[in-house]
């Protein structure tokens, strides 16, 4: 997911070529899994411009800016970013930047904007402008080179300010905003929702559990019942990594965009043909595993 987002092609095999890298954050963004980690602390940042009713801007707009690239907004973030602010986002520089982090950008804001419209709330403000004499002054390359290098290191110190990590503390975390997402998202905003996914789970399900094993996210959980196999689907966490698709053998469950409202699901356990009592099979097995194995034992 993040070699195919990444605007300078500096990933490859799980690998992130710092030589290309531009610090945009769109790897943070869609990264399902909490592995790329960064020096920013984006969640404060965050809390601490959305309480002071700041702009969100980028450097190159504003040097006192903490934000390096707003390639970090995920459109989750931004909807729960608006539930209880105003924000204003400011895209001025963006087109003198990179044309497919600002068409990305303006994709998430769009979306995001259509279901806050949607559901009675203030839109996220955008604030775009041309930067033709911008654009003619200054060569890209000089732009996403020296320009971030020299604005890295100030928003280096303003971030050692902000946070004030004391030395046991490692500077490098990883970017994740489910906590926040959590703190301002009521349930009721994630019904039929299309910025966050659904799961369906079909009747091919032979309650294996190997989905909620890989899943990276822990997005799915599971818990069993004298005879039933529950398993729970949190919105907030999925990612569409599609991880769970690929890997069940019964191809019983999927993640979709389409609205669904259900996020839990009840599959009856088999019943052992020898004792009588329910049981999480092994592939096609008509008796549990107790029984298994003391029939394995008297043979």
């Amino acid at each position: 997911m993040c070699l195919d987002v990444c605007s300078q092609g500096a990933i490859s095999n799980g690998v992130i070529d710092m030589n290309k890298c531009n610090a945009c954050g769109l790897c943070l963004s869609v990264c399902p899994s909490k592995a790329v980690i960064t020096s920013i602390a984006y969640q404060k940042i965050i809390e601490r411009y959305t309480q002071q009713k700041k702009i969100f801007s980028c450097q190159k707009k504003g040097e006192e800016s903490l934000i390096p690239c707003l390639a970090f907004l995920d459109v989750r973030l931004l909807f729960s970013m608006a539930q209880n602010h105003d924000i204003t986002v400011d895209l001025s520089k963006c087109r003198s930047c990179h044309s497919k982090i600002l068409t990305i950008l303006k994709s998430r804001l769009n979306a995001c904007n259509t279901v806050l419209v949607s559901q009675g709330k203030i839109p996220v403000h955008i604030l775009e402008q041309t930067e033709e004499r911008y654009l003619k002054d200054v060569p890209h390359e000089m732009m996403n080179r020296r320009l971030f290098l020299k604005q890295s290191l100030r928003s280096m110190i303003s971030f050692l300010e902000l946070v004030k990590t004391n030395k046991s503390e490692e500077a490098c975390m990883p970017c994740y905003f489910e906590k926040y997402i959590r703190n301002e998202v009521s349930e009721k905003d994630l019904v039929k929702n299309p910025l966050f996914f659904s799961c369906v789970v079909n009747e091919h399900c032979n309650t294996c559990g190997l989905c909620t094993m890989l899943c990276p996210q822990k997005a799915l959980r599971v818990f069993l019942t004298t005879e039933k196999f529950v398993l729970q689907f949190d919105k907030i966490r999925c990612y569409q990594c599609h991880i769970c698709e690929n890997n069940c053998a019964k191809r019983a469950i999927l993640i979709t965009k389409e609205l669904k409202e259900k996020n839990e699901f009840s599959i009856s356990l088999r019943i052992c043909k020898q004792c009588g009592q329910a049981f999480l099979p092994i592939e096609n097995s008509e008796i549990c595993i107790k029984c298994y194995q003391q029939s394995k034992i008297f043979k």
